[in-house]
């Protein structure tokens, strides 16, 4: 009898509460027919000689929801058209799909690995999102495996947690993994496989940086590509859980328009199930992830990036680190510092408001607030105040943030800002 999650109709069953709706029973190849309307299986089409015009036309019955047997190897009739355990589930939705060997590509300094930490610790710590696509509330661990090359790779970890706090910090969502190994060498998958099941996580995700650091075979040779590949795909299975690669594009392909491939063997592209490519633009902090290749999901278009320098904090930390986020997100982060600046300036100014309670601050009262009390230095105080556009106080009257009256007075007309506003206020 097939391995279908109903029971059959019998006594014993309906009297335990088993589901018996949807059970399928290879004797008689079809779900039971008690569940489908009457007549609708085992009835004989007699058109005869009757007008086609005035015959009843019967809608088929809805097909029963079934899951077949992930280890079915053959489906007919209505198994055809049930739900497999093999549909398609995500760990970044639309992006990175579960229990899938994907593979993310770039030049050198272009902030792949950045971006891929920034990802990994979003999942790691149940984030809802991560660059504006959902992950989902069951996501599991993180192994980030580093290689031996990344002696400061805590230093990264370190900027991302202090932008985004995450509340539980004592888990073990997020694993590094420091030391590099030839995974073509005989025995070694099963020994890395026996180390991380030790640790007792339940993994949805491994990140290997780069490939160069566990694939120490000739990456041009097809054959060592397959086995290389055979060998993720076979952690990846009994690990239960998807594997990325991290690697580095194809010489070739430096500043070309061509559709961007893998560096080293056609095999890389071919096997895996999704490509991601990871492009820094010219003379700035940004980058963009494209999709180049995926079997399911929908097209998710283009994701800007950029890096924040983040001065680290602790004694161990000393200097700074990049932290990726998302272009829009970095433009949502600056404008809500800004307000908050003029509306901190609005209040040391005695907090005045005009006819329609909205906040009102003279510019020069900023200016002296970010002199005097923030101890910016005069020119970055003016800076601040100019109405460039490419000026923060400029930015936000594009931003219908604010505007400016005849008297040169800074009046807030966000409404999510005058509504704080009056919270400051009443806590003064």
């Amino acid at each position: 009898m097939n391995s279908y999650t109903d029971f059959p109709a019998t006594d014993a069953n309906l009297a335990a509460g088993n589901n018996t709706d949807n059970y399928y029973s290879e004797d008689k190849d079809l779900w039971e027919e008690e569940n489908l309307p009457e007549d609708s299986l085992n009835t004989k089409d007699t058109h005869d000689n009757r007008d086609i015009e005035s015959e009843e036309i019967k809608v088929p019955a809805a097909i029963p929801y079934a899951v077949i047997d992930k280890g079915k190897k053959i489906s007919m009739g209505r198994e055809v058209f049930a739900v497999s355990k093999d549909s398609v589930h995500w760990v970044v939705d639309n992006l990175i799909p579960a229990h899938a060997l994907c593979m993310v590509i770039g030049a050198a300094s272009s902030y792949k690995s950045f971006i891929m930490t920034s990802m990994g610790l979003s999942l790691a710590y149940q984030h809802s999102h991560w660059a504006g696509l959902e992950i989902p509330k069951d996501s599991g661990a993180v192994l980030m495996m580093v290689g031996e090359g990344e002696k400061t790779y805590h230093k990264r970890t370190r900027g991302w947690q202090q932008c985004y706090e995450p509340y539980d910090m004592d888990g073990h969502s997020f694993i590094t993994y420091r030391e590099s190994f030839n995974l073509l060498n005989p025995g070694a998958d099963e020994a890395f496989i026996t180390e991380i099941k030790s640790l007792g996580v339940n993994l949805s995700m491994i990140v290997i940086d780069g490939v160069n650091n566990y694939f120490l075979g000739d990456e041009n040779d097809a054959k060592s590509v397959k086995t290389f590949i055979e060998t993720c795909k076979y952690i990846m299975h009994e690990l239960d859980c998807t594997i990325i690669l991290v690697h580095h594009i194809g010489k070739s392909e430096y500043g070309s328009d061509r559709k961007k491939t893998p560096r080293g063997s056609s095999a890389f592209m071919d096997s895996v199930d999704t490509l991601i490519s990871i492009e820094k633009a010219p003379d700035s902090m940004q980058a963009q992830l494209k999709v180049l290749k995926q079997k399911d999901g929908t097209e998710i278009g283009q994701i800007d990036f950029a890096l924040e320098e983040v001065e680290l904090i602790g004694a161990e930390d000393v200097g700074t680190t990049l932290v990726a986020k998302t272009i829009e997100s970095v433009a949502v982060t600056a404008h809500r510092e800004n307000m908050l600046t003029v509306l901190n300036a609005w209040v040391n100014a005695g907090g005045i408001i005009d006819q329609d309670w909205r906040p009102k601050v003279p510019r020069l009262k900023i200016l002296s607030y970010l002199e005097k009390v923030m101890n910016e230095s005069r020119d970055k105080a003016k800076n601040f105040v100019r109405l460039d556009p490419n000026r923060a106080l400029g930015r936000l009257v594009n931003e219908a943030g604010v505007k400016l009256d005849g008297d040169d007075n800074v009046i807030v007309i966000e409404k999510e800002f005058i509504e704080l506003a009056k919270t400051m206020i009443s806590a003064k």
